[in-house]
């Protein structure tokens, strides 16, 4: 055997590591045509290639084909944000510094509730509005009246329908004061980054997302960037996600393998000529981790946003398109919840409502309610444990004259988050339903760790997630110095 073809020999045994470890130079058109990849990219830049794999742009896609998956663990997490303002504190009753009523909630739009202290300890879940509503264990809710009141709690309650009993006696349920500017999407509630770092990561799919962002939504992230979300707008793009674009879409399952088994053989000889070039080694990463999932998952049918027909029940989807909103939020919501894709994040608008009504907020804080059940109904369904977080960008004022005011204007300064714990098993312990509180003066107190600060009070949430997922000792690993212990000992309120 020559010299020279030993030393070949030895190149071809080369392995993807080691060809990444190599320098690369600048890798010219005529080096892409020599490589062999003339007939598949028919001139194309290198960018071009990665378009025909996927919807998605250069890093996109990387980060599209080559999921780590989930070994980490954790449970799923869902966010739903409230775009505009909602007033999530006249529907959760928040208290004071000490844990009791605050003596005027004239200002949320839900008058002299002091008056019903009496009542507090109620636990019914009645419709009577001289009452304060108990659920998630006994956590105060606003009186419901039609119209006028507690429309999130019902929407919560009658979108669950008979899974009610197990879905909510599991779910544990906590408020967070928080102030945040209002109708702004620079407001840092998203957890995502903390999460994906945390070890969460979809098995096929990242991130998902509503809005286009870089979280998926209308509220900027918190501490850390998450990777990039994939941004659904139509059912179809989880799919497309997972195939081929363009022209090539149109083939049939078995012609897409076929593609996905060729683009696969050029990670041999030909792969390792690209390697040496500058971009090359990313493309060779790429078709590697591309093939190794897709030339599986496209030699079987769309499963992907097919929905099992009890989750099709819950959401009321039975026979509606890719288009429908119910139909995107139960396909995102499922592959989350199955470990398919890493964080979901959902997004309803119209909640900048301050128009001189009660009833137009008090419609959408019901919508709200009903996708929050039935979130929890199909975490129920599947037997996962899931973290749920609602959030939304400012808050609302009353017109201040009694029980049901109209809403007239923003008001930040009365912001609130809700987060949530469903374990199949049993309801998450909690310390208490409140993370921070609110002043006399019926706003948030910005003197409390994360009432001033949406970054903060996200960082805490993320503390709670960790917490349910019994690994709250991580939190340093993941964003270190954040909080003390003793700050700790104060936020986290949820436990696994």
């Amino acid at each position: 055997m020559s010299k020279n073809k030993k030393n070949n020999d030895i190149k071809q045994e080369e392995t993807f590591e080691e060809l990444h470890n190599k320098r690369v130079k600048e890798m010219s058109r005529r080096e892409l045509i020599s490589s062999g990849l003339i007939k598949f990219t028919a001139g194309m830049a290198l960018p071009s290639i990665y378009k025909v794999l996927a919807n998605n742009g250069f890093a996109q896609a990387q980060e599209i084909f080559c999921p780590k998956g989930n070994s980490s663990g954790l449970c799923p997490v869902i966010t739903l944000n409230l775009s505009g303002g909602a007033g999530l504190a006249a529907q959760f009753v928040p208290h004071d510094e000490g844990g009791a009523m605050l003596q005027s909630y004239g200002k949320l739009g839900l008058g002299n509730l002091a008056s019903r202290a009496s009542e507090i300890m109620d636990n019914s879940p009645t419709a009577d509005p001289n009452n304060i509503q108990r659920e998630f264990g006994g956590v105060p809710f606003a009186p419901i009246q039609a119209g006028a009141a507690g429309s999130f709690l019902v929407g919560v309650r009658t979108s669950i329908n008979g899974a009610a009993p197990a879905a909510l006696a599991n779910t544990a349920f906590v408020g967070i004061p928080v102030q945040s500017r209002d109708d702004s999407g620079v407001n840092k509630f998203d957890i995502s980054g903390m999460v994906a770092k945390a070890g969460l990561v979809g098995e096929i799919l990242p991130n998902l997302g509503r809005n286009n962002t870089a979280t998926g939504l209308r509220q900027d992230f918190a501490l850390i960037k998450p990777p990039t979300p994939l941004i659904v707008g139509n059912t179809a793009d989880l799919s497309a996600a997972l195939g081929v674009a363009g022209r090539l879409s149109n083939l049939n399952n078995a012609q897409k393998t076929k593609i996905f088994k060729m683009v696969q053989n050029l990670s041999g000889s030909q792969a390792r000529k690209l390697a040496s070039n500058s971009g090359g080694q990313n493309l060779v990463n790429l078709v590697h981790c591309a093939t190794g999932s897709n030339t599986d998952l496209s030699s079987q049918d769309d499963s992907i946003v097919a929905l099992p027909a009890d989750i099709e029940t819950i959401w009321n989807v039975a026979n509606q398109n890719g288009n429908n909103r119910d139909r995107i939020f139960a396909t995102m919501v499922y592959n989350g919840i199955v470990g398919n894709a890493g964080t979901i994040n959902l997004e309803l608008g119209g909640y900048d409502y301050h128009n001189g009504t009660r009833t137009s907020g008090e419609t959408r804080d019901q919508q709200a309610g009903e996708v929050v059940g039935r979130i929890l109904e199909t975490a129920q369904s599947l037997g996962q444990k899931i973290m749920l977080i609602v959030t939304s960008d400012g808050s609302v004022s009353a017109a201040d004259d009694g029980f049901g005011a109209a809403w007239v204007s923003d008001r930040g300064n009365a912001g609130m988050a809700y987060m949530m714990a469903f374990d199949p098993v049993a309801r998450p312990i909690t310390s208490s339903f409140q993370l921070g509180q609110f002043t006399l003066g019926q706003e948030v107190d910005t003197q409390f760790i994360t009432g001033g600060s949406p970054e903060l009070a996200a960082a805490a949430m993320f503390a709670n997630y960790l917490s349910l997922n019994r690994k709250v000792g991580d939190i340093e690993k993941v964003i270190p110095r954040t909080f003390t212990q003793a700050d700790l000992n104060k936020i986290v309120k949820i436990f696994g």
